[in-house]
């Protein structure tokens, strides 16, 4: 099969499931695990599709084609959701607290917040965390582990393990996806410290949720929504997914974007 051939294969599939694994195009083209992934980079460039951890989702289109302003302006727009929830998540920190970051683009970016605040303590396995945190005032644990390249964070279960040590007040999570229909937060993989035992350890568990991610089902479900105390995200939801947000009963936080840029950069 052509590598063309290919391309359009996969983009059918894409179009149809709106994700696809690694392994998925493996079997599909019958190729190697090599070759998988330099298919799904080529159709990154296209701007046909966004690779994650083991595999790739669909950009959705506008128009007939997607341009580089498009990807810019998308970038962006999903840096200053992510920026506007940290902020928000701040109001849930407070001096004294042991507190959780987990893995997460989205959760690092409430690093740069926090790391002058006196008396606070912070878990994680995150390593853009830990290069925020490294010289700030808070007491910082980092969870060993084994390194996952693509997430910047230790996994495993000698991550899961330490961190079963901890108790702490608020656990921030972040996930690849919400599934409002079936009620669960959703995945690439399941790699991460376990939900339920973040549940387990901490008095409060709070996802960041960048609202884009409303778009994503990713191939794992993590753990249902109700495991969780409380939701922040950026005021681009809708009105349809913050009514089915509320709907689960959990707190619903919406944090206003206001065009702010992060001060971190």
């Amino acid at each position: 099969m052509l590598a063309q051939e290919r391309y359009d294969l996969i983009a059918r599939v894409l179009a149809e499931k709106n994700s696809i694994k690694v392994s998925e195009v493996m079997q599909l083209c019958d190729i190697s695990h090599e070759t998988a992934r330099r298919d799904l980079e080529a159709l990154q460039e296209q701007g046909l599709a966004r690779r994650v951890h083991g595999g790739a989702v669909l950009v959705p289109q506008s128009g007939t084609a997607s341009t580089a302003s498009d990807s810019g302006r998308y970038s962006a727009c999903t840096h200053s959701g992510n920026v506007a929830v940290a902020k928000a998540a701040l109001s849930l920190v407070h001096a004294g607290d042991t507190i959780l970051l987990d893995a997460g683009r989205t959760v690092s970016h409430l690093a740069h917040y926090i790391r002058d605040l006196p008396d606070l303590f912070v878990v994680t396995p995150n390593l853009l965390v830990i290069n925020e945190l490294r010289d700030g005032r808070v007491h910082l644990h980092g969870l060993a582990g084994e390194l996952h390249h693509e997430e910047y964070a230790f996994t495993g279960k000698m991550t899961q393990t330490t961190f079963s040590a901890f108790n702490v007040d608020t656990a921030f999570i972040s996930c690849a996806g919400l599934d409002l229909t079936q009620g669960y937060l959703t995945d690439y993989d399941d790699c991460g410290i376990s939900r339920s035992l973040i549940r387990e350890h901490s008095s409060r568990m709070v996802l960041l949720l960048n609202s884009d991610k409303l778009r994503i089902r990713a191939f794992s479900n993590l753990c249902p929504i109700s495991i969780l105390d409380t939701i922040i995200v950026d005021d681009r939801i809708s009105p349809e997914h913050e009514e089915m947000l509320r709907s689960t009963g959990v707190e619903v936080i919406i944090a206003p974007m206001l065009g702010e840029t992060d001060d971190a950069e």
